[in-house]
């Protein structure tokens, strides 16, 4: 069965491979006619008849708007107090019917008064925002129509964050100079305090500070070099009070009282404890006093007291007692004792001081220079034991009076309202020299960092 057929498909193989039957001539319009045929065109019609007619709805709200707006700006121009240095101008305000908008006026001047608080360092007044829609502002050209046709009280407005009132005026008593009187006086107010705020400050500082001196000589250069090598510079304290008065918004000028010292540490001295002064009876506790010139870069210290002083250089120490005192390191009364022998100048200063502000942000940074004129108040010689000090003599032939080359750099932070803290470096050189008559020029200097704070009046 199977056989017979793959024999009928081979038959049928035979027969019909390359049979071609050609369709009929109208297939193909049949098929065309049978498909449903639709209008493209009127759904792209409909479309731009739509979006033409939004165009023309949008054109026409725009141009209603634009004319609403124009219509409101024209309104409130004749309504706006303009400023005039930055007082607002006062205008007229004339009231349909003093009796219906009596308490109006009332209850406006309150919330005039109220906002103005809340809003203290603006002096724009918000007038424009809060006037009612009902007051009309009259002009010039039909006021005394208006007045004469309502027989009313025209009510001249004045405002400000300071100063704010209603007034009445007659119809015969409103002219502008009143508005002017009072625009004027208003302006002279706030000039004179805004010439005044914040230009006056008190300051209190104090500063810790290392002092020194620069030396210079004419012809004995060794000696510099010398006195460079056995003197040392020490700590030192200043502080005082300041006046300051800005003169524009960078540029302020300072003065003040202030206390400064400075000195120097005298060193290669070996000092000696003298028992025979202890154990000496009161009658003669002076034959052991040691009266000494000890010769340093700023003078010569004349020196009285029990301790025996000996300088390492064999330099500097010149004996002077009248009873011939020696010095005997092996006499065994005399004992070394840990101590130090300094100098000390204390000074009334009175500053007068440039600041100007280089960066005026948060931390706002000054540059200050200046001259101060120092009054020489203490002129000690200490010797330093133990962390006491002990008075043993001063220097000789001082100048009482000097003058002194200020510069310093200053960060300012405000920490509350009208309080500052403030911290400055700065730097301080005698300008004549601290001694008079000694061939080497003594210039003291100090380096200080001065903190502190500042009160704007």
């Amino acid at each position: 069965m199977a056989i017979r057929k793959r024999n009928m498909d081979q038959v049928f193989k035979n027969k019909l491979d390359g049979l071609n039957i050609k369709a009929p001539e109208d297939s193909w319009a049949y098929i065309e006619s049978q498909i449903p045929q639709s209008d493209n065109s009127k759904p792209i019609y409909f479309y731009r008849y739509m979006a033409a007619a939004s165009i023309a709805l949008i054109a026409v709200s725009a141009a209603l708007y634009s004319l609403f707006e124009l219509s409101n700006s024209n309104t409130l121009e004749k309504t706006n107090l303009s400023a005039i240095n930055p007082i607002i101008e006062r205008k007229p305000l004339i009231i349909p019917d003093i009796k219906i908008y009596k308490t109006q006026i009332k209850d406006f001047q309150k919330d005039i008064i109220n906002k103005s608080i809340n809003a203290e360092s603006k002096s724009e007044s918000m007038v424009a925002e809060l006037l009612p829609e009902n007051l009309i502002i009259g002009n010039t050209e039909n006021r005394e129509n208006n007045l004469s046709k309502l027989q009313i009280k025209p009510v001249l407005l004045f405002t400000d964050i300071k100063f704010l009132d209603i007034k009445e005026y007659s119809s015969g008593g409103i002219l502008e100079n009143n508005v002017e009187e009072a625009t004027n006086f208003l302006a002279d107010n706030q000039q004179q305090k805004a010439k005044h705020k914040g230009q006056w400050a008190l300051g209190v500082e104090l500063a810790p500070s290392y002092s020194y001196r620069h030396l210079t000589s004419s012809g004995n250069q060794e000696s510099v070099v010398y006195f460079n090598t056995v003197e040392n510079p020490t700590k030192t304290f200043s502080g005082g009070f300041n006046v300051q008065y800005k003169v524009y918004k960078r540029l302020t000028i300072q003065s003040g009282v202030y206390y400064s010292q400075m000195g120097q540490s005298i060193g290669n001295m070996t000092i000696y404890d003298n028992k025979n002064y202890d154990n000496a009876t009161p009658a003669t506790k002076s034959n052991y006093i040691s009266s000494i010139t000890l010769t340093n870069s700023v003078g010569n210290i004349n020196i009285n007291s029990k301790y025996v002083f000996v300088d390492q250089t064999n330099l500097r120490v010149n004996t002077s007692s009248e009873n011939k005192f020696f010095f005997d390191p092996n006499d065994p009364s005399l004992s070394i004792i840990d101590s130090k022998v300094q100098q000390t100048f204390e000074y009334i200063d009175i500053p007068l001081m440039v600041r100007y502000k280089v960066v005026d942000k948060k931390i706002d940074v000054n540059i200050a220079a200046g001259i101060s004129a120092s009054f020489l108040v203490g002129n000690n010689v200490t010797l330093i034991m133990n962390e006491t000090e002990t008075n043993i003599g001063e220097t000789k032939n001082i100048n009482q009076n000097n003058y002194t080359g200020n510069i310093g750099l200053s960060l300012d932070l405000p920490i509350a309202n009208r309080v500052t803290f403030r911290i400055e470096p700065s730097f301080r050189y005698f300008l004549n020299a601290l001694n008079t008559d000694s061939e080497i020029k003594s210039h003291p200097y100090s380096f200080s960092v001065f903190s502190g704070f500042c009160l704007s009046l």
